[in-house]
């Protein structure tokens, strides 16, 4: 059987910080449905600052995806694996939050969204 589409994302979990810094997340997938199964990582970055985003899929020495916007600008990556019926799809990977130049007393955020089949 397949499911209905959520095509929202959910927030799970939200980190801040004023420095470079790592993270695991988790993709669990505990459901019959067939579709794809995937997490939204956002780093929102403030004004006067550059951070950019890698993530690391299956570890951290992983080749990662990246977004390196520049200075103040938000950045998003997009983790995602198809679904095989009926076995269990769950994968790991990290997430390097980079801080590359300027500065602001103001954090950064961090946040993790995924979907609900």
């Amino acid at each position: 059987g397949t499911c209905e589409s959520n095509t929202s994302w959910d927030l799970f979990a939200s980190f801040t910080g004023t420095s470079s810094g790592w993270f695991r997340g988790r993709v669990r997938e505990d459901s019959l449905c067939t579709a794809s199964v995937e997490h939204q990582v956002r780093l929102e970055v403030p004004a006067g600052v550059d951070y950019d985003l890698y993530l690391h899929k299956g570890s951290c020495g992983s080749r990662p995806s990246s977004s390196v916007g520049g200075a103040g600008a938000d950045e998003t990556l997009t983790v995602s694996e198809g679904d095989s019926f009926g076995s269990d799809d769950d994968f790991g990977y990290y997430v390097e939050v980079r801080y590359v130049s300027g500065a602001s007393c103001a954090p950064w955020t961090l946040r993790f969204y995924g979907h609900d089949c």
